[in-house]
Formats: C-alpha cells, structure tokens, sequence
C-alpha cells in the first residue's frame, strides 16, 4: 500500500502483532518485577576472609558472608590435606565467624607446620566453593 509521496507502510496486520508481543513482554516483565522472582535467582555465595593469624597457639580464621544467601562450611584443609571434617558451620548473611585451628581431627591427616612455615588453608562450602589463605606460623 502506497501512502503519500509513494513510500511503502506497515501494514496494520504486522502492526498489530509488534504491539501485541510488546504487551506481552511488559506484561511478563512485571509479573516477575512484583513476584520477586528475579531475587531469588541472583542470589550468590560470598565468604570473605576478614582475618587469619597466629594467636601463639593456634591459627584463627576470621569469615563473613557478605553474599546475599546463606552458605555452609562443611570441610577445613591444611595443607592439601583433611583437617576439620563433617562441619555444618552455618555462616548466615551479614554474619561473621572464627574458626580456630589448634590441632586437626584425629585421622584426618592434616597438620599445622611451625618454626616459620607458612600453612596453606582451604575452607570449603557445601555448594563447592573453595576459599583458600596462607598463614605463617612461628
């Protein structure tokens, strides 16, 4: 269909089918605006190791969750290897934690190296995470 000056339009059919797809779009996004939805699947795991050090007698790890959902600490390694085993440390958001490493679990295989060894330790999450810092003990 030509219009003034001979240029060619949309048809009214097409028009209608863009106004359509972008109401329904508006309306699926507000859907998911006021249901929340959107919070729940940009939720995240975010352990920050505020502090670690050597109190003369054992290695302290300071955590936070800084994150937007809870995360657990199910495992401790010292030096590549098992230290605190079968741990369900809930770490809620916003909440800080100390775990203090004075000695490992009996038949865990891991141990703290002193006389100026530094201690590579990893903590691990239930969700697989791994945060990992190293600590010289004296």
């Amino acid at each position: 269909m030509r219009g003034k000056g001979g240029s060619l339009g949309i048809s009214p059919v097409a028009t209608t089918v863009i106004l359509v797809a972008v109401a329904v779009v508006a309306t699926v996004a507000v859907a998911f605006w006021e249901s929340g939805l959107s919070v729940i699947f940009t939720r995240f795991e975010k352990i920050e190791l505020e502090a670690v050090y050597w109190d003369g007698e054992r290695i302290i790890i300071v955590i936070k969750n800084s994150g937007s959902s809870p995360t657990v600490i199910d495992s401790v390694s010292v030096n590549g290897a098992p230290c605190l085993t079968d741990l369900s440390l809930l770490v809620e958001i916003g909440q800080e934690y100390a775990i203090s490493l004075s000695s490992c679990s009996p038949g865990a295989g891991g141990s703290i190296m002193s006389g100026g060894v530094v201690n590579n330790v990893t903590l691990h999450s239930s969700s697989g995470k791994r945060y990992q810092v190293a600590v010289l003990v004296p």
